[in-house]
């Protein structure tokens, strides 16, 4: 009902995306659903949204802690396992800290 009065509020669309994803046994359609949502309301530009720019240090390694209780056999893997990937481990120390159990997938994201 509310979608049909308000067809373009992604946040009821992402909260519709969540809950088919969390009934779906299939990680790829769970995958399909989130980038489908991802490319309709992102990427969102925040260029201007920071009053002060901030001059980074060139001189220094950049420390990023993800927290995370979805690090395993979730959709959120999709979205976090590229990025994780794509940090330039030259430039960015990336730790991730899990709030549940870990799985295989959890094993692979955290120490690879």
């Amino acid at each position: 009902m509310a979608l049909s009065l308000n067809p373009e509020n992604e946040t009821m669309l992402i909260n519709r995306v969540c809950w088919l994803a969390a009934r779906c046994n299939d990680p790829v359609q769970a995958r399909v659903l989130f980038e489908s949502w991802g490319q309709r309301f992102g990427p969102v530009d925040r260029a201007g949204l920071c009053p002060c720019p901030a001059k980074p240090r060139t001189n220094r390694i950049l420390k990023v802690g993800y927290v995370l209780g979805d690090l395993k056999n979730h959709s959120v893997r999709y979205f976090i396992e590229p990025m994780l990937a794509g940090h330039d481990r030259k430039r960015i120390e990336a730790m991730a800290f899990m709030t549940m159990a870990e799985d295989e997938v959890s094993e692979f994201l955290l120490y690879t």
